[in-house]
């Protein structure tokens, strides 16, 4: 077995922890060990032991742990409580830190040109894909582990933590197990967790680092090899027969097939060495997993439940092991880690360099020294992965060693191929299924620059291609190009009054020239200028034809507009800015949102064929009904939005929204209208299309509106509940602003649940508490 040191860690001279070290076990009682198994979410069943075996006064003195087994046993080293690591598994955020980031990236003009997220990303070299290693890097979970343990971020053996720690992985380049009880303990961990298809192996040297759970799931070994003379082991293992305790293969036990008998056979030596680990034991805790198989990594308490049972069913057996060598109860633990700021004298990278670095040094100048606390280190590693340039971003600060200011040191793995193909998938009960593709290639034309190529299918369609660089390569100004043409149904009021609704297929072709610069991470301005053109096609026209033409001697004309087009082009100049604080992607619970645009440009309208079908069914001339056939004028467009999530406890926010659009001018396109109205208010197009509870989709259409929301969001786990009012209006250039009989109220409730293929949401929306409300729902990703 091969004691390896990840140097990429860095030696730091002279670096210590910032907690106590748990004292050593006096030299005339044994060492108690506690060995901790692999198993994904059933490993959450180690939470309970801990918080038994801290309860009962059981003294751990070192800890040995595999996959999940490696990440609570080195949270418990570096010194949280069970029930400090139950706490923090209870708020984590699993999607996200599965599959995608905790917070949104900084904004860039690149991502505000395309629709986004994706869910998968396939990495590619220009159009031919690369299989990946493993479906996700895990740097979220890198970004936790390196908060979770930033007292001791200077500690580069893992045997002078709180409570000694070692995990286990397997080198696929040798083949060999390899411990890791040094380097840096948050990559070690990582590394630990490297399962085979799910998460990227993790590479340094010549090597090649796995999960060590397929060699072997309980970590004796290392645990002996910490200096453990008594070993405790928790072993979740979904094969142990929890009557006998033997790993089992039969009909009554696993499922037996040609592929089971392969794995098995196959794995014969791996079952044997899983066999010897347990009875290598002084106490076998082993939860019954099939208690508790509707439990999964958002659901840990049935887990923690289940491993406090055993845990408790073993006392007799562990107190009569304790007794028997002499061994007491545990001291007090020490404090749980706080993590407090750091003085950093220079920021030092590692692993790229050419652009690569250039770029990673110009997104994180700023004056040092400086104190640094886990949120501003988070902020940095935000911003450069943000970038899409790098695979992984691995932060550590570094002590001086001699008192003086401490290095952060930034390891970088440069993204290797830079290009992704992306997918993304979504459904709502108004607009149905919807597919996005996505095809970003980098560093074409040169460092940094990126074409992106988007392709949604479904009732709104739409293919875009944009292309974006910096002026410069440390350059915080970028500019570019994007072209669209887009699909998709509106209604709008064609003739008649507003309950005389029509639906129209538009269609819009557009092409701009873009700039832009981001002061900030989270802040975004830019000027367009460009053009497009229009076809507004009539599919649906519901105008009561006898009201509004009730034709010669009383009988009516019956209209039929259906398959004629509005016609539209034009040109304008756009100024926009973008503010976003937002904690999350979805779901958010703090921040703020602001996006702010005014476009002013010339426009044409076209409705020759419109009035010419119309004039020959009433059999007069469009002249005299009013119509006008061709429209040619200036026009402006305003729009401000502002979205907040103010925190008033840990699990509630209040929430808020208040926007307001204005276009007026002859010249005004029909895409560039605001609608007012429904639960689901993605759209493809560029009007302003705002929600509102209680109403139908684009209950009301105009040049201006406003909307306005408050209400209360709470959350228990994953999941996520908003109750709101809201109230908006649709007005004329000489109405009012604010007119009673104009405003539509309404409340909204939407019930959602954060899942890998993006939040799942059931809302409720209505405007009179004595009717049955309206029913909508959402599955995936807003795009």
């Amino acid at each position: 077995m091969t004691r390896l040191f990840l140097a990429l860690a860095l030696v730091a001279s002279g670096g210590v922890a910032a907690q106590t070290a748990t004292p050593a076990p006096p030299a005339e009682r044994p060492t108690v060990g506690l060995a901790l198994s692999g198993g994904a979410a059933k490993g959450f069943a180690h939470i309970g032991v801990l918080q038994v075996l801290e309860e009962e006064g059981v003294p751990v003195d070192v800890v040995a742990g595999t996959s999940m087994g490696a990440l609570l046993g080195g949270l418990y080293a570096v010194g949280y409580t069970g029930h400090d690591i139950e706490r923090i598994v209870l708020d984590l955020d699993v999607p996200a830190l599965l599959f995608g980031p905790s917070g949104p990236g900084a904004l860039s003009l690149g991502e505000a040109l395309v629709p986004g997220p994706t869910l998968i990303d396939v990495p590619t070299r220009g159009l031919t894909p690369v299989l990946p290693e493993g479906l996700l890097t895990g740097q979220p979970l890198l970004e936790l582990l390196a908060r979770l343990t930033w007292d001791v971020q200077g500690v580069t053996d893992f045997r002078d933590l709180p409570r000694p720690f070692a995990c286990n992985a397997i080198d696929l380049v040798t083949g060999e197990d390899v411990t890791l009880d040094a380097g840096y303990l948050p990559l070690a961990i990582r590394t630990c967790m490297s399962l085979p298809g799910a998460f990227r192996p993790i590479r340094y040297g010549d090597g090649v680092y796995l999960d060590g759970g397929p060699d072997h799931m309980l970590p004796v070994p290392e645990a002996e090899a910490l200096g453990a003379d008594l070993v405790i082991g928790v072993d979740v293992s979904s094969d142990v027969d929890p009557e006998t305790g033997r790993l089992r293969l039969s009909p009554t036990g696993n499922t037996v097939n040609l592929l089971v008998l392969f794995e098995k056979v196959t794995g014969t030596t791996r079952r044997r060495r899983a066999i010897g680990d347990r009875e290598a034991t002084d106490v076998l805790i082993q939860p019954d997993v099939a208690a508790v198989v509707s439990a999964g990594l958002t659901d840990p308490a049935p887990w923690i439940a289940e491993g406090r049972r055993v845990a408790t069913a073993a006392l007799p057996e562990i107190r009569a092991l304790l007794s028997q060598n002499d061994v007491g109860r545990a001291a007090p633990p020490p404090p749980p880690p706080a993590p407090r700021a750091v003085r950093v004298g220079a920021i030092r990278f590692r692993g790229v360099e050419g652009p690569a670095l250039r770029l990673a040094e110009r997104l994180t100048a700023r004056a040092l020294p400086a104190d640094l606390g886990p949120d501003d280190v988070d902020r940095l590693v935000g911003r450069l992965v943000a970038t899409g340039s790098y695979d992984y971003v691995i932060p550590r600060v570094v002590p001086d060693g001699r008192g003086g200011a401490a290095v952060l040191d930034v390891r970088l793995v440069p993204k290797d191929p830079p290009d992704r193909l992306g997918f993304g998938l979504r459904y709502d009960d108004e607009n149905g299924g919807e597919l996005l593709a996505q095809l970003a290639l980098r560093h074409r034309l040169r460092w940094g620059d990126r074409s992106a190529f988007a392709l949604r299918l479904g009732r709104q369609s739409q293919a875009l291609a944009a292309y974006t660089a910096p002026l410069g390569l440390t350059s915080s100004v970028e500019a570019g190009a994007r072209v669209g043409v887009t699909e998709a149904p509106v209604d709008v009021v064609l003739l008649g009054e507003e309950k005389d609704r029509s639906t129209l297929s538009q269609r819009v072709a557009e092409a701009a020239l873009v700039g832009a610069w981001a002061p900030l991470p989270s802040v975004l301005v830019g000027a367009s200028v460009g053009g497009g053109v229009g076809r507004n096609e009539v599919t649906d026209f519901s105008v009561d034809a006898n009201a509004v033409f009730p034709g010669p001697d009383g009988v009516p004309i019956v209209l039929d507009p259906e398959g004629v087009a509005l016609g539209e082009r034009w040109a304008s100049g756009t100024a926009f800015a973008e503010v976003r604080t937002l904690d999350r992607l979805n779901v958010p619970t703090r921040g703020v949102r602001v996006r702010a645009q005014v476009e002013g440009g010339r426009g044409r309208l076209d409705a020759t064929e419109f009035a010419d079908r119309i004039s020959e069914q009433a059999r007069v001339p469009a002249a005299s009904l009013g119509l006008v056939e061709v429209r040619t004028g200036g026009f402006t467009r305003a729009l401000l939005d502002v979205e907040g999530f103010v925190p008033v406890s840990p699990r509630v926010s209040l929430v808020g929204r208040a926007a307001y659009a204005r276009g007026s001018g002859e010249g005004l396109p029909l895409n560039r209208r605001t609608f007012l109205g429904g639960m689901q208010t993605v759209t493809v197009l560029p009007g302003t299309f705002l929600p509102l509870y209680g109403h139908d989709p684009e209950s009301l259409t105009g040049p201006n509106a406003w909307l306005a929301v408050a209400g209360i969001q709470a959350q228990a786990g994953a999941l996520f509940a908003r109750l709101f009012a809201n109230a908006g209006r649709v007005f004329g250039d000489d109405d009012a602003i604010v007119d009673a009989d104009g405003v539509l109220a309404g409340v909204g409730l939407d019930l959602s649940a954060r899942t890998p293929i993006g939040p799942v949401t059931l809302s409720l929306g209505t405007d009179a508490l004595d009717r049955l409300p309206d029913v909508g729902v959402r599955v995936g990703y807003v795009f």
